[in-house]
């Protein structure tokens, strides 16, 4: 059976940002914080960013990162 990586789920969610998405990211980010290949991410956000013309992947990526890091509450919407 194959599963999809915690960093892959965070990107395609990412592309998604429906709201439900975004509260997932929260809680991946939270929870596999310590584990996580954050310049996988980065690196695969970009990519996305100018594949998909939506250079706010790679800026809501960024934002999910540092609100992970502080009080361990997820950001909202």
């Amino acid at each position: 059976m194959q599963v999809v990586s915690p960093e892959d789920l965070v990107l395609y969610k990412l592309a998604a940002q429906r709201d439900q998405d975004l509260m997932d990211i929260s809680r991946v980010l939270i929870r596999q914080r310590s584990v996580l290949d954050v310049g996988y991410m980065r690196r695969w956000a970009t990519v996305l960013s100018g594949n998909l013309g939506r250079p706010e992947i790679l800026g809501k990526l960024e934002e999910y990162l540092r609100k992970s890091r502080g009080t361990g509450e997820p950001p909202g919407p």
